[in-house]
C-alpha cells in the first residue's frame, strides 16, 4: 500500500512540476516544427530536365569515343594506296570535332544544371509551398515552350503542316495547279 502511495504521489509531482510542463511544451514545439527540404530541387521539373539532358549527353560522348576507337582500329588496318587510310583520317577528323562538340554541350548543361539548382535552393527558401508550386509551373512552361521551338525544325513545310493536323494536303486547293488525271 505504501509503494502504491508512493507512486501516485512521484508522479503528481512530476506532472505538476514547473520544468515538466516547460519541456513539454518545449518537446511539443520542436515536434511542430516543419523541417524545410534539404533538396527542393529534386522537385524541379527544370532541374531534372537538365539532369537527364547531361546524361544523354554523356551517353552521347561515350558513343562517339567508342565510334572513333572502331576508326582507329580501321585505320590501322586499312592498306596503304587504296584510298582508305584519307576516309579513315577524314572520318577520324570528323568524330573528334563531333565529339568536341558534345563535350562543350556537356559543360553548358552542368553549369546551366548548377544555376538551376542556385536558383531554386534559393527562391524556394523565399516562397511559400503554394507560390512555389504556380511559380515552378509557370517556369516549367516557358521552358518546355523554348525548348520545343529550339529544336523544331528551321523551316516551314505546309505538306508536314497538314499530316501533322491530320488533313490530306491538295495542291489544287492552294492555287499550286490544277489536278489531271493521267489515262490508262
Amino acid at each position: 500500500m505504501y509503494l502504491n502511495f508512493n507512486f501516485f504521489v512521484t508522479l503528481k509531482l512530476l506532472l505538476c512540476s514547473t520544468w515538466n510542463i516547460l519541456i513539454l511544451f518545449f518537446l511539443m514545439f520542436l515536434l511542430g516544427c516543419k523541417k524545410d527540404d534539404p533538396n527542393p530541387e529534386l522537385k524541379d521539373k527544370i532541374y531534372l530536365d537538365l539532369v537527364n539532358q547531361e546524361a544523354i549527353e554523356l551517353k552521347k560522348i561515350e558513343d562517339s569515343v567508342a565510334k572513333i576507337q572502331e576508326i582507329l582500329k580501321s585505320l590501322e588496318k586499312s592498306k596503304p594506296q587504296t584510298g582508305d587510310i584519307k576516309r579513315n583520317t577524314i572520318k577520324l577528323h570528323d568524330f573528334e570535332n563531333i565529339k568536341i562538340k558534345q563535350q562543350q554541350q556537356l559543360k553548358m548543361w552542368r553549369i546551366l544544371k548548377f544555376e538551376r539548382l542556385k536558383y531554386v535552393r534559393k527562391s524556394r527558401l523565399a516562397l511559400d509551398e503554394d507560390s512555389w508550386n504556380k511559380t515552378s509551373e509557370h517556369e516549367f512552361e516557358k521552358y518546355y515552350a523554348e525548348k520545343k521551338l529550339i529544336r523544331s525544325k528551321p523551316y516551314w513545310d505546309i505538306k508536314d503542316r497538314f499530316k501533322e493536323s491530320g488533313y490530306k494536303f491538295d495542291p489544287t486547293l492552294l492555287g499550286e495547279g490544277i489536278k489531271t488525271e493521267e489515262k490508262k
